[in-house]
């Protein structure tokens, strides 16, 4: 038998017909398949209308073109066949059409969505096969059964008809006289329609989102359109799986509502997609990526997601969670354009970031090196940065610990988020660093406001390091400000602090230290020595100035080997052999404040201190 079978493939762009040769005894005439082959010409879609655009609802007026069981009894070619069990599963969706009658079928072709049509042959007589069909039909998500009676069976067997009620399979009864090349060929015609009809609705949808970026829209209007018009939830998330746009329709699994309440993707969820190969498997392909549901990520419902890419550089991830119904090719198609609408909206974003930083930056500068704060071009700029010239200032210098150079942008956005609700400020990216400039009619209180900068930082998983500046009460004093401030957060960074804050005013002796000449180093004896202990762990791959320094802050013995994970005897021991190794005695008080001073100028000069 010939067993014929037509699909429009779940995301792929054309209706495929596959033939195969499955037993000697069939109903479909091989003539029929050039037939079909005539059915691939264009179709006349149903019509629907498209009203939207930025910042507003984006309505939808259109019939549903998704054939379902429901909608092909109410063809003509099915007038007559009878809907006799699985009522309530009529909204079954129709993707394909199968013909099978031999025994002991598997299935092994089914991909979901298949109407099977048969005449019995293969159940005729055996009760064990037909109380099995619609179990393993369920099982393998087919649309529904039509039997041809008649041939063999003079109606659905009650098995067959028990079994569809209970699982919501449709099964349907056929006259014998109404032909399965004809069920089959206008069946397939609807397919191909529903094909055409998606294209030309994703063509309506791609005018309505380029209208959104030519009206200045941005990645929020277009998550709140595109999940207007799939009626589906929307993320939009950058590199760092932070989220940049979201839209919520319905109901939400785990991982999307940890996604809502943390401000982006999850940790522990967004380092599983990577070790599963989910982002690889993006930035391999420039297609969108079906992603099923992962139960144990709290991601019970399936999602597809793509790519943002803005001048060869990914930039973000857009994605779409199914919700209570099946992904389609429109939800992918759409996704697609949709991607691409949101690279031309952040290309746009990025132009006026870069802009406006400029603007910044040119605006500091001349705040730096002011001779006069009624120069008219730096009152123009001030008052388009909402800057006021007749203030007091201070100065803050701000970096994330450990963070790359390139990261400085994203560091701004948080920092100008965190520094908002604490107090008025201008902030600049410089370097690796955020300079922020604080303004007030008062001297502003920088240690206070920079103390509050870091803890909110800390509770939002960032550490900061910040300098500051004294507080000065007029523009000539701001250049003064800020260099405070680098040296500040330079010391901090040489002596090894991670996070916190290091005010100008508390450096004392360390000030001095940096600004040493280089003679008056090079004759410090002390200072000497610390070189040869240096060059010594080098040699021998020891950490004995890491204990001296150690031992030098803290003082006492028991909290510096705890320090160090040693016992105190070890401690004890790489003391006496430092004493030995730079002929000192640190039991003087004067000769360990000299070796303390000098530790501390080598630090500053040199190097950061090692890991213990």
């Amino acid at each position: 038998m010939i067993t014929l079978s037509c699909r429009a493939t779940r995301f792929s762009n054309m209706p495929l017909c596959s033939v195969y040769i499955q037993s000697h005894r069939t109903r479909v005439r091989p003539t029929c398949i050039i037939s079909l082959l005539l059915l691939l010409a264009p179709m006349k879609c149903p019509v629907y209308h498209v009203n939207g655009g930025c910042g507003r609802r984006t309505d939808f007026a259109w019939k549903d073109i998704m054939l379902t069981i429901r909608d092909a009894l109410e063809l003509p070619i099915l007038e007559r066949a009878t809907l006799v069990a699985g009522f309530n599963g009529q909204d079954n969706v129709i993707r394909r059409v199968h013909v099978a009658d031999f025994p002991g079928a598997k299935f092994e072709w089914a991909k979901g969505g298949e109407l099977l049509l048969t005449t019995g042959f293969g159940l005729l007589d055996n009760e064990a096969a037909q109380r099995a069909l619609i179990p393993k039909l369920a099982s393998k998500n087919l649309a529904g059964l039509i039997l041809s009676i008649e041939h063999y069976l003079k109606h659905a067997p009650q098995a067959i008809c028990e079994a569809g009620n209970r699982l919501d399979f449709p099964i349907i009864e056929l006259p014998p006289d109404v032909s399965f090349v004809d069920i089959i060929e206008v069946v397939f015609s609807h397919i191909v329609s529903e094909h055409y009809a998606i294209r030309e609705r994703v063509d309506q949808i791609h005018r309505t989102l380029t209208t959104l970026v030519l009206e200045g829209g941005t990645l929020q209007d277009l998550a709140d359109v595109l999940s207007d018009i799939l009626e589906r939830s929307v993320v939009i998330e950058n590199t760092a799986f932070e989220v940049l746009a979201t839209a919520q329709v319905g109901a939400a699994d785990g991982a999307r509502i940890r996604s809502q309440t943390e401000g982006r993707a999850p940790p522990d969820i967004a380092e599983q997609l990577i070790k599963y190969g989910i982002y690889q498997k993006l930035h391999g392909m420039a297609r969108p990526v079906y992603v099923p549901a992962i139960p144990e990520l709290e991601m019970t419902m399936d999602r597809i997601v793509a790519t943002i890419i803005v001048a060869h550089q990914v930039m973000g991830y857009m994605w779409i969670i199914a919700g209570e119904r099946e992904l389609t090719s429109l939800d992918e198609l759409t996704l697609e354009h949709a991607a691409t609408v949101a690279a031309l909206i952040m290309f746009k974003e990025r132009a006026v970031h870069q802009a406006q930083m400029t603007l910044r930056g040119d605006f500091v500068e001349q705040l730096f090196n002011v001779s006069d704060s009624q120069d008219a071009e730096l009152a123009e700029r001030a008052q388009q940065l909402d800057f006021n010239l007749d203030l007091s200032y201070q100065v803050l210098v701000v970096t994330e610990t450990d963070a790359a150079p390139e990261a400085a942008p994203s560091l701004l956005a948080h920092v100008e988020q965190w520094i908002a609700p604490l107090h008025a400020a201008l902030a600049v990216p410089r370097g690796s660093h955020v300079t922020l400039i604080l303004q007030s009619h008062h001297l502003p209180q920088g240690n206070s406001i920079a103390a509050q900068l870091v803890d909110i930082a800390h509770a939002d998983g960032t550490k900061l390091l910040v300098g500051i500046g004294r507080a000065v009460n007029n523009l000539a004093g701001l250049r003064r400000s800020y260099n405070q401030a680098i040296e500040a957060l330079e010391i901090a960074t040489a002596l090894g602090q991670r996070e916190g804050l290091r005010d100008f005013d508390t450096l004392g002796v360390l000030h001095w230290l940096r600004h040493l000449g280089p003679k008056v180093l090079h004759e410090n004896t002390y200072l000497g020595a610390i070189h040869r202990l240096a060059d010594y762990d080098t040699r021998y791959n020891h950490n004995l100035l890491l204990t001296l320094e150690t031992y030098l802050d803290e003082g006492s013995m028991l909290t510096v080997a705890s320090m160090l994970y040693v016992h105190r005897n070890t401690l004890s021991y790489r003391l006496e052999r430092i004493q030995q190794l730079l002929d000192l005695d640190l039991s003087d008080p004067i000769c360990r404040m000299n070796v303390h001073v000098a530790l501390k100028t080598y630090r500053l000069r040199n190097t950061k201190p090692p890991s213990p």
